[in-house]
């Protein structure tokens, strides 16, 4: 959020600086047209967002995901599906809902050499890593 509020307060005071420090009439017209664009664009995010936010209610994703909250399916050894109620999630719990597929890579680099590099391609498996050192990434 802070990110945003500084970048757009940056925005502001450089088209402040344009305007007051413009003499040519072409120049306080581009800021009015930048000025304008900006709020239309802000006008239908802020619509949209809102069509997004009604759509979640009664029927969307929300309501699917409220009616699954702490029931998980699994998959039997005669490869049926089971429906299991599950209360209280711990880190774990939502680490192998998340990221399952990292599970079998730490496993394998858990006790690896300082010497020995690991390639990061664009994932957050790094932050997951017991050893830090000595990670590329690509």
């Amino acid at each position: 959020m802070g990110l945003v509020v500084w970048t757009v307060i940056a925005v502001a005071m450089i088209l402040r600086d344009i305007f007051e420090h413009s003499h040519e009439e072409n120049d306080k017209t581009m800021v009015y047209i930048l000025l304008f664009l900006f709020t239309i664009w802000a006008l239908i995010q802020f619509v949209m967002n809102f069509v997004r936010i009604s759509s979640q209610g009664g029927g969307g994703p929300f309501l699917r995901y409220k009616m699954n909250n702490g029931k998980t399916v699994e998959v039997t050894t005669t490869l049926q599906q089971k429906e299991v109620v599950k209360a209280g999630y711990g880190q774990e719990d939502v680490f192998n809902l998340q990221f399952p597929h990292y599970n079998k890579f730490i496993n394998h680099v858990k006790d690896r050499k300082n010497t020995d590099g690991v390639l990061i391609a664009g994932t957050y498996i790094q932050y997951f890593l017991d050893n830090q050192r000595n990670i590329q990434q690509d």
